[in-house]
């Protein structure tokens, strides 16, 4: 049996060891504790970094959001400002323009027209911030201002269309001026002085139709101050080497068109797979299609109702281009070639599917040879 101090001292030393392993024990919950209170901790500091992050990109994007909005408003301030100014420009030289003598009112006009080019194309240029209604009217409003200048200047530099005389004159065939074809058959190229009928007809017009497989060569005397018309033609390659003073162009089909500068609009309508080289103030396209155009054009070409179209720089050389062009009156520094103006596609953000740009290395140069 063992002493009562032995049995003393075992009750001490198994106290001190349910003493440590309750210390232990309790040591390990307060661990714990402490470990999920520092997880916890952490998963909340976590969520408000978080939170202020959101906060900062939320301010952030207001600012932003007002900053645009204020750019926006500036913008639009300057876009009508400068539009407001440009119009009342062109109204008062129109207002002017019964002031200025004959000799100088084709500059006047032409300045004019020049200015509304440059209006058109900051109007294009400022879709970005325009509604899609509010381009469209502003568009509308310069094309009712086109239409002023041409209207006025019809009526203070009219042309003469018919003069009518009793007596009928014989015609000198060899100062008929006549297209060159290659088949030699200029029979379906009209000229004022070879129209018969009870009277003799000068009409102010030269005009080629129904057409088929022919070269056709047109020099500057005949189209003097003159519009060319070109009507119903068919594989042929129609040289216009003058200034007309505008020109109509209709149901050509695999046909190429060559022309000097022309005074004022181009006029196309119903055109197939046909090239075109054109130099005028304003192009406008109607209802055609598989068409290239090398164009200069002081205002912009507008399409409507067409599709396939390809545009590039006016590339036509020949000796009397340069005085060609001052005689026209255009400005050879001025070439919109390619701001096209869609009537059928308002979605200014997006480039029409009706028309595009010709690549460079698909692109020509012309001559008269």
């Amino acid at each position: 049996m063992a002493s009562p101090s032995v049995n003393k001292l075992a009750d001490d030393n198994h106290s001190k060891s349910q003493y440590f392993s309750e210390s232990e024990t309790l040591q390990g919950h307060f661990d714990s504790h402490e470990i999920v209170y520092e997880d916890k901790k952490a998963l909340v500091g976590k969520r408000l970094q978080e939170r202020e992050e959101e906060r900062l990109k939320l301010a952030s994007k207001r600012k932003e959001e007002n900053e645009q909005s204020a750019s926006q408003t500036e913008n639009l301030t300057f876009f009508m400002k400068t539009l407001t100014s440009n119009v009342c420009l062109i109204k008062e030289g129109l207002a002017l323009a019964s002031q200025i003598p004959k000799e100088n009112l084709n500059v006047h006009f032409d300045s004019l027209s020049v200015k509304l080019g440059e209006t058109q194309k900051f109007v294009t240029d400022s879709a970005i911030f325009l509604s899609s209604y509010d381009l469209a009217q502003k568009q509308l409003q310069l094309n009712d201002l086109q239409v002023e200048i041409a209207t006025c200047r019809d009526k203070l530099m009219p042309k003469k269309k018919f003069a009518f005389k009793n007596k009928k004159k014989p015609v000198d065939s060899e100062k008929v001026p006549t297209a060159v074809s290659s088949q030699g058959n200029a029979s379906n190229v009209t000229h004022p002085m070879s129209i018969q009928s009870k009277y003799d007809i000068a009409v102010n017009e030269h005009r080629i139709r129904n057409v088929c497989d022919q070269t056709i060569l047109v020099t500057a005397d005949t189209i003097a101050d003159k519009d060319v018309i070109i009507s119903s033609a068919n594989n042929c390659t129609i040289k216009i080497k003058g200034v007309p003073t505008a020109m109509h162009i209709t149901d050509l089909v695999d046909c190429t068109v060559l022309c000097g500068p022309c005074s004022r609009s181009i006029f196309i309508e119903r055109c197939r797979n046909c090239t075109l080289v054109l130099a005028c103030q304003q192009l406008r396209i109607h209802e055609s299609s598989t068409c290239t155009f090398f164009i200069h054009v002081t205002s912009k070409a507008i399409v409507e109702d067409s599709k396939d179209l390809k545009f590039a720089p006016y590339q036509l050389s020949y000796d009397e281009l340069d005085s060609h062009y001052e005689t026209s009156g255009l400005n050879c520094l001025i070439n919109n070639w390619y701001d096209v103006d869609d009537f059928n596609w308002l979605v200014k953000d997006k480039q029409s599917p009706n028309w595009s740009i010709l690549p460079e290395e698909q692109r020509s140069s012309h001559t008269f040879d």
